[in-house]
C-alpha cells in the first residue's frame, strides 16, 4: 500500500515482486545450462563468451533487486527515486513537461507505462517523424497524427537495449501503470498534459472502472 504524506507520496517501484524471486530461480538455472551447452561445443573464446553471460546475469539481476526494494517519491520538487535511503535517480518538477501512457507485448506478456517526459508530446512526434524513413511516414494531417508518432517513439525507448541494461534517457522515467498512480502524478504536478497513448485508449478506459 502507498503510503500518502502532507508533501506527497513515497511508493515502490513495482507491485510485481514476485518477478524478482522467480528471476532468481529461473534466469541462474538457465545460465547453468547455457554453461554446459558452451562447454560441451568448446567453441574458441568460450570463456570470454562465459564471462559475457554472467556479466549480463549479475546486471539482470541487480535491476530486477532495484525495481523490487527501490522505492519512487513524488513530492513537490519532483520525482525521485531510491534504495535503501540512497537517491538513484532524480526528474525535478521543472522536466515533467508530458505524460504518455504506452503499453506493448512481449511473451505473452504486457508491460503498461506512465512516461514522465522532458519534451512536449508535439516535440516527441517531431523527433520520430525525424526518425522515420519518407516511405512510410503519415500525413500530419491525418487525425491524431501527434499522438500516433510521440506513442512509436516511446515506445521505441521503452523496448530498446539501452532500457533493457539499465541505461536509462535523463529525458525520460518510466513508471509502472496504475490509475492510483496516474493519480498521485496528476495531483502532485497538476497542469502537465497527459494523453493515453494507446490504440483504443485502454488506460483511459481502466481510469472509468
Amino acid at each position: 500500500m502507498e503510503n500518502e504524506y502532507r508533501r506527497g507520496y513515497d511508493l515502490p517501484i513495482t507491485e510485481k515482486k514476485w518477478e524478482f524471486w522467480l528471476s532468481l530461480v529461473i534466469y541462474p538455472l538457465f545460465t547453468l545450462w547455457l554453461e554446459s551447452q558452451i562447454r560441451d561445443m568448446s567453441l574458441d573464446g568460450s570463456v570470454w563468451l562465459l564471462r559475457g553471460f554472467h556479466l549480463w546475469l549479475i546486471l539482470f539481476v541487480a535491476l530486477e533487486f532495484i525495481n523490487c526494494f527501490g522505492e519512487l517519491h513524488l513530492v513537490s520538487e519532483g520525482i525521485a527515486i531510491t534504495l535503501f535511503g540512497k537517491t538513484l535517480r532524480r526528474f525535478p518538477r521543472e522536466k515533467i513537461r508530458f505524460l504518455g501512457g504506452v503499453r506493448y507485448s512481449r511473451k505473452s506478456r504486457e508491460y503498461r507505462w506512465i512516461c514522465v517526459c522532458d519534451h512536449s508530446m508535439e516535440e516527441l512526434a517531431e523527433e520520430q517523424e525525424r526518425k522515420t524513413p519518407k516511405m512510410f511516414r503519415n500525413s500530419r494531417t491525418r487525425t491524431g497524427w501527434a499522438e500516433d508518432m510521440a506513442g512509436k517513439y516511446l515506445i521505441r525507448y521503452v523496448v530498446s537495449m539501452r532500457r533493457q541494461l539499465g541505461f536509462p534517457r535523463k529525458d525520460i522515467l518510466l513508471i509502472e501503470w496504475s490509475p492510483e498512480r496516474l493519480r498521485m502524478i496528476q495531483d502532485m504536478y497538476p497542469g502537465v498534459p497527459w494523453t493515453d497513448l494507446t490504440d483504443k485508449k485502454v488506460l483511459d478506459a481502466e481510469r472509468k472502472i
